[in-house]
């Protein structure tokens, strides 16, 4: 009943409960099951067990940890240990810099950053950080320091229009 018939293969339940199996309802995830009545305890033992993980380190043990959750109060240094994100003085510093120069200055591509943003965060409700993250694209977008931390040259794409030349035999 549709012009386009596509050929999707769509893995079993089976399938989907094995790749999937940290989403089952017996494993506890933060942020549910800590908020029922009864269970604060299991709050309590993620912040001490998350606590330990992040003095000790080992990311992997942390990536593990983070897959049924980490309290709020952990977030920051967890999350900055597992992306290995460890900003000085310096950078936080630098940071506040470019965020005072966005606020004095609009530049012509700012449109399409919060186009772009506003596209990847479509709808409010399962995405509610779409300031932080427009915020964020804007600030490094002027950056002139992220250009030499890429790896590939970013370019600029040129629209030249030539003129016949009189001289190419063309008339």
């Amino acid at each position: 009943w549709n012009l386009l018939q596509l050929q999707l293969q769509t893995p079993t339940v089976e399938e989907l409960r094995s790749k999937y199996r940290e989403l089952s309802p017996d494993i506890r995830q933060m942020g549910v099951d800590d908020t029922i009545y009864g269970s604060e305890w299991f709050g309590a033992e993620r912040e001490r067990t998350g606590a330990s993980l992040a003095n000790a380190g080992y990311i992997p043990h942390l990536k593990n940890f983070a897959k049924t959750g980490v309290p709020n109060s952990l977030r920051p240094a967890l999350w900055g240990r597992i992306l290995g994100c460890n900003p000085t003085p310096k950078d936080l510093h630098r940071y506040k810099l470019l965020r005072q120069n966005l606020a004095s200055l609009d530049v012509a591509s700012d449109s399409l950053f919060r186009f772009d943003v506003q596209e990847t965060t479509d709808n409010d409700e399962f995405f509610v950080f779409s300031d932080p993250l427009n915020e964020a694209m804007l600030i490094f977008s002027r950056d002139n320091q992220v250009r030499s931390l890429c790896s590939l040259e970013p370019t600029t794409a040129v629209l030249e229009v030539k003129a016949p030349s009189p001289l190419d035999g063309s008339s």
